[in-house]
């Protein structure tokens, strides 16, 4: 399998990013429709997404454990969700 280019891992991890941020904002969203009659989409920024991707990649670019790097996608995963 041909290496990456530079792009194409940056675009891959905004994608990435992408994903978990709808995803957060979705468990929000399902959070605050329980106890609502109806709930309001949480709104995210691309700067939202630009943080999410650059913490991936700080994560790629480190050398670590499965232990840490499961705690790692955990952290990224329920950050937002467990903040709202």
């Amino acid at each position: 399998m041909p290496e990456k280019s530079g792009y194409e891992i940056r675009e891959s991890l905004l994608h990435l990013a992408y994903q978990i941020v709808v995803t957060n904002a979705q468990g929000k969203f399902q959070a605050t429709a329980k106890d609502q009659q109806f709930g309001a989409w949480p709104e995210f920024t691309v700067k939202d997404v630009v943080a999410a991707a650059r913490e991936l990649n700080q994560f790629v670019g480190e050398k670590s454990s499965a232990r840490a790097t499961a705690e790692v996608v955990n952290k990224m995963a329920y950050k937002k969700t467990i903040e709202g």
